[in-house]
């Protein structure tokens, strides 16, 4: 924890640094103040290191003001977003989780970033690691910024798999070996701090938006067919994917049940969560964290998760210049290890992750790099608007067939009608 201040101590200074050398060209090209407003869904010690960078480009200059306001998680969030486009009202810059960033791009209400990155020759579209330009890239323009960028990591027990005779070093690289290795967790017991003895849960699945793209890719099936005429994922490699999944339930190796008081429990063998959580977890824990990449069940699919910033088209062009000016402020190395070093989510600068300061953390602790170690095989959620009606319904049938005992034949059947006209109402 010593260290962690230190750092935020020495980036702080670092930080004032780089807004003194900038804040006076900002001031004398504005020609007066020009508000923005910046609408975002993280909260708790996950907005803190944003707010506090905002704070400072605000403090840095006096011809833009940054106006921060929290709209709720992801979904209120993006139906407040569609209600101020309505009222043609809507905020300057805003984050939106990456399954809905198609649905703005289609409905013509966020700009292009493509002629600020043309028209600046010192903030360029190669500082970023291209794999998380993706979720932010449509028809070959880019429309957004990854904001924070994340990829699941499998979380596990120390503790749990010395006792259950597993090497704590060698995690499940495969879903296979995720399997057998519940299996051995599942024999164990645990007594919780109120004396209860409850049987481990070998693997919680959690089904969040990505976690449905993990199993139809990671199992080489698909969302949609090439032309998004139609759904896709009523094949074969789904079907075996649940059926998977079911089997694991079934014999008492996993649950689809729990939360995120059951991983801090000590209840869990493994689980599979954002990169987001790593800070968190650490924190709260009382046992030894491990934490590696993904298993691959058929190949190596990891999805993009997170939100992306999107500029909205309404913007007046004053408004867009300043929105940019704050956004180069944001995506300064500085600002994104800072970021990353407090929130646990990825950076997406690549000369911030190559940094001295980010390799001291990596030393000091190099459960950081393993997201990072996933990005050659990260894969975006597809590009349409109909997509998150379509995640959403892909969610409730899964956990149909994992909590409810529908049968994977039934629940692809059901979800191919419905996938298919959430399709054709879109149109």
């Amino acid at each position: 924890m010593k260290k962690a201040t230190k750092l935020s101590l020495v980036l702080s200074l670092i930080l004032a640094g780089f807004v003194l050398a900038c804040g006076t060209r900002w001031q004398r090209d504005s020609g007066g103040k020009t508000n923005i407003t910046l609408w975002y869904s993280l909260g708790g010690r996950y907005s803190r290191p944003m707010l506090n960078i905002v704070e400072q480009f605000n403090a840095m200059q006096d011809s833009i003001f940054v106006e921060t306001s929290y709209q709720g998680n992801y979904g209120p969030a993006f139906q407040k977003i569609l209600a101020s486009v309505v009222a043609e009202n809507p905020p300057t810059l805003a984050q939106v989780v990456v399954q809905l960033g198609p649905r703005l791009v289609e409905y013509g209400t966020v700009a292009s970033l493509e002629p600020f990155f043309a028209a600046d020759s010192a903030f360029t579209k190669s500082a970023f690691f291209p794999q998380l330009l993706k979720s932010c890239t449509f028809d070959g323009d880019l429309y957004a910024l990854p904001m924070n960028a994340s990829t699941q990591v499998l979380y596990y027990n120390k503790d749990l798999f010395r006792a259950a005779g597993l090497d704590p070093e060698a995690p499940p690289q495969t879903w296979q070996e995720v399997y057998r290795y519940a299996q051995k967790l599942a024999q164990l017991n645990v007594r919780l701090a109120d004396g209860r003895e409850v049987q481990v849960i070998g693997l919680r699945l959690d089904m969040i938006e990505w976690d449905v793209e993990r199993i139809i890719y990671g199992w080489g099936g698909r969302v949609y067919k090439d032309d998004f005429s139609r759904v896709a994922y009523r094949s074969d490699a789904v079907l075996e994917s649940l059926r998977f999944l079911r089997k694991m339930v079934d014999e008492g190796l996993a649950t689809a049940r729990g939360s995120n008081e059951s991983d801090i429990t000590g209840i869990v063998g493994m689980v599979l969560r954002s990169t987001g959580s790593l800070e968190y977890l650490k924190e709260h824990v009382n046992y030894e964290l491990g934490v590696a990449p993904q298993p691959v069940a058929k190949q190596a699919a990891i999805p993009l998760g997170g939100g992306n910033l999107f500029l909205f088209a309404d913007a007046s062009p004053r408004q867009k210049r300043a929105a940019w000016a704050f956004l180069r402020y944001l995506y300064s190395p500085q600002n994104q290890l800072l970021w990353s070093s407090e929130t646990g989510y990825m950076t997406s600068i690549r000369s911030a992750y190559e940094s001295d300061a980010m390799q001291q953390l990596f030393a000091e602790d190099a459960r950081r790099r393993v997201t990072y170690e996933q990005l050659p095989s990260t894969i975006s959620s597809p590009k349409h608007g109909s997509y998150k009606e379509i995640n959403d319904e892909l969610r409730r049938f899964f956990n149909d067939v994992l909590q409810q005992n529908m049968s994977p034949e039934a629940a692809l059947l059901e979800l191919e009608t419905r996938g298919n006209k959430i399709i054709q109402n879109y149109y």
